[in-house]
């Protein structure tokens, strides 16, 4: 100043962190990428800087742990990495994607049978990606067709999102119940009607004009007895196996 007096003004600039934590985009939930690895070095306490506390959380506040997020939580996220004695900071900042939701994920299905399998977010696909007994096949777009064949056994298919995150779809087809014959034209006499492929069950009451036409066990043999009674027409009858799988 005009006095000739002086001051000293000293400044120091200490290091700032590094955040080395990947910026790509995870999911919340799926079989894809779910979680972020907390990387960096120079600090000494994570965080998740973020103005919604359903964000998710992270193993360690003082070490390079993960990051999970919320399974009802998608949008941005910032991870922020801080030497506490300077205040100074890392930030890095990446992408929570929603994971798919298969309706139903894991259904037993009857052979012979047809499903409705949907998949949200749409706009997804499952590409081709099904595998399973033969003869049953997903097909159609969203909302899919399970068809299923006649042999039994597990199979699977993974839903993509346009993102990228992944959920499996997981299929069990079980054995329906064969009748024999499955469509028989009765006059006056009983007709044998044998059941397979699966053990246990029961015929319901039956629906149709042919009101006196009833099936009964057959007290000879392991198979039913199908009795044409004196009223023509026609009467459908629906066999229950012990698996809850239907056959008419």
């Amino acid at each position: 100043n005009g006095s000739g007096c002086q001051s000293t003004l000293t400044v120091n600039v200490a290091a700032a962190p590094v955040n080395n934590t990947s910026t790509a985009a995870i999911c919340s939930g799926g079989t894809s990428l779910t979680t972020k690895a907390l990387s960096g070095t120079g600090g000494d306490t994570w965080s998740i800087q973020s103005p919604s506390s359903n964000q998710g959380s992270i193993s360690s506040t003082t070490s390079n742990g993960t990051y999970t997020p919320s399974s009802t939580y998608t949008g941005s996220v910032t991870l922020r990495y801080k030497l506490a004695s300077t205040g100074c900071f890392a930030d890095a900042s990446f992408t929570v994607n929603a994971a798919p939701v298969i309706t139903p994920a894991s259904p037993s299905v009857c052979t012979g049978s047809v499903t409705s399998i949907s998949a949200s977010p749409a706009g997804g696909s499952f590409s081709g990606s099904y595998s399973g007994p033969s003869g049953t096949t997903l097909t159609g777009t969203n909302p899919y067709s399970l068809n299923a064949g006649n042999t039994t056994g597990a199979g699977s298919g993974t839903y993509t999102t346009g993102p990228g995150c992944k959920n499996n779809l997981n299929v069990t087809v079980i054995q329906s119940p064969i009748l024999t014959p499955s469509s028989p034209t009765l006059c006056a006499s009983n007709v044998s009607l044998a059941v397979s492929g699966i053990a246990g069950g029961s015929f319901g009451t039956g629906t149709g004009t042919a009101t006196s036409v009833a099936v009964n066990p057959n007290p000879s043999d392991p198979n039913y007895l199908i009795t044409p009674g004196t009223v023509a027409g026609t009467r459908s009858f629906t066999y229950t196996a012990s698996n809850s799988c239907t056959t008419t």
